[in-house]
């Protein structure tokens, strides 16, 4: 997959107190401070023991990783409710660019357990989250009979999808039903996962957006250190099942027109739709040792906040972002010295990409003889709205 052993790990970035303007000499001393108020060890670290997900023109993460390294661009015109006789290549109301998933129909049915009745009337995504699970257990060499009523999470990323009124147009009132009403609840998409596997950790599905994974994630890694999980999967799953969305957001011109999200750049002029699943394993780092577990990463802390107000509601806000990542970095002790890459939001806006540059500005000082690299897969994939 082009990780190796021992090598990829979660960094750190520091930042600034909110609301001052920060010198680098002030900006060293406070993590100085930080370093020595650090009482984290490495009990409290989580290790990545498995990985699996799918993407735009990637049916697992070898292809994904291979197009990262390639520097291909996965963005192509949607084609999966094209209605128009015109250029295959040109984007119309109903067929703007995006980063889609293919085959998203595809689902064995009784593998799981699930009759083919019901799974018709369940939204993709939970079909296509439940498969991805299974290799992620796989992945980290778990069977079903192993994992059975044992202390192990699911907090799953994950917004309510347009697939019910599809069938509803399709089927008329003949598809009300249980079938439909379950496989259509974000909440049981999680519930899937832990019933299928006979869990017995916290089982919960997150909608915060295009922030949901990163807050399954952490969530997941609280559920662990508070002893509620033993190990947890935590991931996001991302797919359009009509133009609804696409078409909502381009009237609040949130589209790039050219199909490139163009994050950091003075010409940056909005996002590109995309799908896409993901999910990861987790378990405490030291039990991973011990047990003898692959060890893709390891995540030394996460924190989360929120805005509050701001210019607008989706606006973003410097101040808060500051303080989050202050509080972070003083919980687990990381000096900016040791950052080497942040991945950004980086959505291709004149608004909040600034503020990642600014932030990145304040993790320099006269002992720092580096910038961070500042990246976003945008550039290659698309934005997913809850990955």
């Amino acid at each position: 997959m082009g990780y190796r052993k021992g090598e990829c790990r979660f960094s750190g970035e520091d930042t600034t107190d909110p609301g001052k303007e920060t010198s680098a000499s002030t900006l060293e001393d406070e993590n100085s401070d930080a370093c020595k108020m650090h009482t984290n060890t490495r009990s409290a670290y989580i290790a990545i023991i498995g990985m699996a997900g799918r993407f735009a023109d990637s049916t697992n993460l070898e292809e994904f990783w291979s197009h990262l390294r390639a520097g291909e661009s996965c963005i192509k015109v949607i084609k999966r409710w094209r209605t128009h006789s015109g250029p295959e290549d040109s984007p119309t109301a109903l067929g703007t660019w995006g980063g889609m998933l293919e085959q998203i129909d595809q689902f064995d049915p009784l593998f799981f357990g699930i009759s083919p009745l019901e799974a018709a009337r369940m939204d993709p995504q939970q079909r296509i989250f439940l498969q991805d699970a299974y290799r992620v257990f796989e992945d980290a060499g778990y069977c079903a009979e192993q994992l059975a009523e044992k202390k192990v999470g699911v907090f799953v990323g994950a917004r309510a999808g347009d697939y019910k009124e599809q069938v509803l147009r399709r089927e008329s009132g003949s598809a009300l039903n249980a079938h439909l009403f379950l496989g259509n609840d974000m909440a049981v998409l999680a519930a899937r996962v832990s019933y299928f596997f006979n869990l017995a950790g916290p089982s919960v599905t997150i909608d915060t957006a295009s922030s949901s994974s990163l807050v399954a994630i952490h969530l997941a890694c609280e559920s662990i250190h508070s002893g509620e999980s033993a190990m947890a999967l935590a991931g996001g799953v991302f797919v359009m099942s009509s133009p609804e969305y696409t078409l909502m957001a381009e009237k609040t011109q949130m589209l790039s027109p050219d199909g490139k999200c163009k994050a950091f750049a003075k010409n940056a002029n909005g996002i590109v739709i995309g799908e896409g699943v993901g999910a990861i394993l987790l378990k405490p780092l030291e039990t991973a040792i011990k047990d003898r577990n692959h060890i893709y990463g390891v995540i030394k802390g996460s924190a989360m906040n929120q805005d509050g107000r701001t210019q607008g509601m989706t606006a973003p806000s410097l101040r808060a972002q500051r303080a989050l990542l202050s509080d972070l970095y003083t919980k687990t002790g990381i000096h900016p010295e040791t950052i080497s890459y942040i991945e950004a939001h980086g959505t291709g806006s004149k608004l909040g990409d600034p503020i990642w540059r600014t932030i990145v500005s304040h993790l320099t000082s006269p002992s720092i003889h580096f910038t961070p690299l500042l990246g976003r897969i945008s550039h290659n994939k698309n934005t997913l709205h809850s990955l």
